[in-house]
């Protein structure tokens, strides 16, 4: 069960890509890839001999990229909401709730907040929220004033601390 020598030293310090023999119907040489570090340790596998451990690596962070977009776009965008049958309008549907996802996350990056998708979607609600309750007095609140007011109210609910 010893493993043989490392492969090679990539450019990240804690990956590290070795070859070992997994034996299930038959006896097949892998490149098995470990991360290590003091508080995370992963590893990771493929069939595919010729993959360094980089692209290993760099496929699984983007299968799990598209896997929660995929996730966001089912929880908060509609997704899997829409029930057309004509494929143009399909086509319309998944890249509106793709995009919108998109959106979110682009928000969230430039207002530097690191808020998820549902939270920048409830921001959103809670801003439109705020602004009919306000217009519906008919009088402009003093911002000065009520700022930390509003902005609690703008953030409610959210779990990312603003």
């Amino acid at each position: 069960m010893s493993y043989e020598a490392i492969i090679q030293q990539s450019l990240f310090p804690h990956l590290h890509t070795f070859f070992r023999h997994i034996k299930a119907c038959i006896e097949v040489p892998v490149p098995l890839i470990l991360w290590l570090s003091l508080m995370v340790r992963k590893v990771y596998f493929s069939t595919d001999l010729t993959l360094s451990g980089e692209d290993i690596y760099w496929v699984y962070r983007s299968r799990f990229a598209i896997e929660f977009l995929y996730r966001d776009g089912k929880q908060f965008t509609g997704l899997t909401n829409c029930q057309a049958r004509n494929s143009n309008s399909l086509d319309f549907a998944f890249n509106a709730s793709l995009s919108a996802i998109n959106i979110a996350k682009a928000l969230s990056v430039e207002s530097g907040l690191n808020l998820s998708v549902e939270d920048v979607k409830l921001l959103i609600h809670n801003t439109v929220m705020v602004q009919r309750i306000l217009s519906t007095f008919g009088k402009t609140p003093n911002l000065n004033l009520n700022q930390k007011n509003i902005k609690e109210l703008l953030f409610y609910g959210l779990k990312t601390a603003a």
